[in-house]
């Protein structure tokens, strides 16, 4: 009796029946892991629309040379041979959002310096290192004006928001001029800022993704991944007065800013606010904080 048995089609057949659909899925999947990292690593800041003339303020629009090509530095004068103080602006956001905080601690007597960070100066070619590379630039913008303008020669203070914190954060930790600190939201890693990018862009954090981005981060700016990771240690800011800031309305920037407070040893303050620069101020709400910064720097670097 003839055998009924199906006939097994090898598997090789299916394989040329779903290859092509495959084929599709893994270049959509890849589309999309290439096109979340180019918009973490380009933020998408239109440029500076505004200079501190606008604000009625003086200033000198000067260039500095960095490890990788030239920055431009803004700087408002105050009282010559009073202390420099750096301020720093958030990811995609620009240094002209800053400039009426600039203008109260100018009639105050202090200088004011602006760098511009990487991606941000609205350029489509322009890629952010995330904090990285930017501190080794606020480094360099620091030497040139402790150097070059008529400011003091040892007293600098740094005030930054989010990426400006993280950026503050790090110079401080490599440079001893830098005798007062306002942390803004600050970010321990990276690492950390990457996977709460992600999570604004797919309305939820996921750490593998956030991995793929990760890597795709450091072949592209050539970033080691043992430096996105690395939490930073605040410890040996122990000389250093340091103001850690935040707004509860984000609670991921609160949490990590109440754990680096928590690590951190020596002169330190915590400052919980409703909201902070890391959100939309109103008008009121901007004022007292202006003032609340300006406050703390007139109590631990006088100028």
């Amino acid at each position: 009796m003839a055998s009924t048995a199906p006939v097994r089609k090898p598997f090789w057949s299916y394989w040329k029946v779903l290859r092509p659909s495959l084929i599709l899925l893994a270049a959509a999947l890849l589309t999309f892991l290439v096109t979340l990292s180019y918009r973490v690593i380009y933020p998408q800041a239109e440029g500076e629309m505004g200079t501190p003339e606008s604000y009625l303020l003086p200033y000198q629009d000067l260039s500095f040379a960095g490890p990788d090509g030239n920055h431009s530095l803004w700087f408002i004068p105050g009282l010559k041979g009073a202390p420099a103080i750096f301020l720093n602006h958030d990811y995609n956001s620009s240094r002209v959002a800053l400039l009426n905080l600039a203008t109260l601690l100018r009639e105050a007597g202090y200088n004011v310096c602006l760098i511009t960070f990487r991606g941000h100066e609205g350029s489509s070619f322009s890629r952010s290192t995330l904090g990285i590379r930017e501190s080794e630039d606020l480094i360099r913008g620091i030497d040139f004006a402790l150097k070059n303008l008529p400011v003091h020669e040892s007293r600098v203070g740094i005030w930054g928001v989010s990426l400006g914190a993280h950026v503050a954060l790090r110079a401080a930790l490599k440079d001893n001029r830098v005798r007062v600190l306002i942390l803004d939201s600050p970010y321990p890693s990276v690492f950390d800022f990457i996977k709460y990018q992600v999570g604004q862009r797919l309305v939820f954090e996921s750490a593998p993704l956030a991995g793929v981005v990760t890597g795709f981060f450091s072949l592209y700016c050539w970033i080691s991944p043992s430096q996105v990771t690395e939490v930073l240690d605040v410890k040996p800011l122990f000389p250093v007065r340091t103001l850690y800031l935040t707004g509860l309305e984000t609670p991921s920037f609160a949490r990590w800013t109440r754990q680096l407070y928590a690590q951190a040893e020596g002169r330190k303050d915590i400052l919980l606010l409703p909201r902070s620069r890391k959100s939309i101020l109103l008008t009121g709400e901007l004022k007292n904080y202006d003032g609340r910064i300006l406050d703390y720097f007139k109590r631990h670097l006088a100028p």
